[in-house]
Parts: C-alpha cells; structure tokens; sequence
C-alpha cells in the first residue's frame, strides 16, 4: 500500500514534467523567402539563441528539406518537377513550461514584424492546448485518487494494528490487573509498530527507488531524475507517511482497551 501511495505521489509531481517533455517535442517552423541570404538566417538564428526559452534550433537549407521530403514519400519529386519548391527554415523547440499558446501567438507576432524575409511560421496550436488541457485534467484526477487512496492506506494500517492489538486484549488487561501504568503498557506497542512502518517504509522506498532507476534507463528523454528534490519529497513522504500512521494509530488503539473497563471488555 505504501509502495503504491508513494507511486501515485511520484505520478502527481511528474505530471508537468511529462507534460512539458511532450510540448517541448512541438516544432515551430520559420520558413524563409527563397531570396533571403545565409547571413540573414544565421543573425536571427543567433538572436534566437539567446532567448532563454528556446531549447533548441535546428537549420534547415533547402537540400535538407529535400532529403527529408524524398525520405518520407520514397521518390525524389525533384527530378519531375524540374526545380525546389521547398523553403529554407529554422526548427524551433521551446521549454515545455513557457510554451503556452498565447506567448507563441506574441513570439510569432514579434518575428514577423520585424524580419520582412520571413515567408510563414507555423506549429501545431491545437496540439498545444489539447496537451495543456488534457494535462490540467490529468493532475486533477490523480490528485483526487491520491486522496481517496491515501485515505483508504491509513484505513487499512489502522485496521490491521486493531485487529493485531485486538487479539492482545486480555494481556493488556492483565497488565493493568496487576498495577502496570497506562504509558507502560502502550509504549512496547508503539515501537513495535513503529518498527514495523519504519520497515514497509523502508521497503516500499527500496521498490520505488528501484523503479525510478529503471524508468530513468529506458526512458531518458523523460529525465525523470532532472529534478531530484520532487523525487526525494516523495520518498520522503512516504517514509514519514509509513511511520507516523503506525505510532498513531497504535497509540490511539492501544489506548481504547487501555479505557475499557473489565466488564465491557468481557
């Protein structure tokens, strides 16, 4: 249960970082007039450089474009058409977090009025809000599981310390027959399962650790270990999650047969 909690926490504090790998794969293409010189496209190539936003910026000549094109469809469409109808452009990837629609429509804006050998720009718009939509849902929903299914854990640790203290009663009653104290009698009880949530913490740790290592080998695009401390927060959480439900719940459980009387416990 630990190990699934701490699971689900891992899914919530990635969802944006999922979500910007996604956006950061959508290219927005500066296709350029065919009189427009190298110079021309290596100063603006090198303007953009410098805004921090951008990841990357890729060159494409118009041989370049040709080889992609006659890759995809198989045939060189040059050889029948006598001439390149294909521009010149400039691949344009921005950080997942700053590409929101309205700050590309500003940047585009921006580029085509200032640089009148610009043919077009375009990128895929509709992509990017379905994405950002579609993520917003995504972590709401995973937000309210995690609730649901933190709920749910601390019930089922509960549960199983009653029914474990439970079938400890008459000990316990014993205990307190022969003139042991309150706080004597529940202290055993408490580091007892303060140990055993300190161990399926630890365990479920182990798993959650071995399973981000091997997420981050065969996904490394994804670069789940890009932000280190949101994974040691989750770690973290469920360590204390773990432990804390434990010596509560073993206080408070220990503490109601502590209460009974003899007669009401019979």
């Amino acid at each position: 249960m630990l190990f699934l909690l701490g699971l689900l926490s891992l899914i919530l504090v990635k969802t944006n970082s999922i979500g910007n790998y996604f956006k950061e794969q959508v290219v927005i293409g500066v296709y350029f007039d065919e009189n427009t010189n190298d110079i021309q496209i290596k100063q603006l190539e090198k303007l953009l450089t410098l805004n921090q936003n951008i990841v990357r910026i890729e060159y494409l000549s118009q041989e370049d474009a040709v080889e992609i094109f006659t890759e995809e469809i198989g045939e060189d469409f040059t050889t029948f058409l006598g001439f390149n109808p294909l521009s010149s452009s400039l691949n344009i990837n921005f950080k997942g977090e700053e590409f929101e629609s309205k700050y590309v429509d500003d940047f585009i804006l921006n580029l085509k009025n200032n640089y009148d050998f610009i043919e077009s720009i375009e990128y895929d718009k509709p992509l990017i809000d379905l994405l950002n939509n579609n993520f917003k849902k995504i972590g709401i929903w995973i937000l309210s599981l995690g609730i649901i299914f933190l709920i749910i854990c601390y019930l089922l640790i509960n549960n199983s310390i009653k029914l474990s203290v439970y079938s400890k009663r008459h000990i316990i009653k014993t205990m307190q027959l022969v003139g042991a104290t309150k706080s004597f009698i529940r202290f055993p009880f408490i580091i007892t399962y303060l140990k055993l949530g300190l161990v399926s913490s630890l365990f479920s740790i182990s798993l959650l650790s071995i399973l981000i290592y091997q997420i981050d080998i065969r996904f490394k695009e994804l670069e789940i270990l890009k932000d280190f401390n949101d994974l040691i927060i989750v770690l973290i959480f469920t360590l204390i999650f773990g432990v804390l439900t434990s010596v509560i719940s073993s206080y408070f459980v220990t503490q109601k047969y502590l209460n009974l009387k003899t007669s009401d416990e019979l």
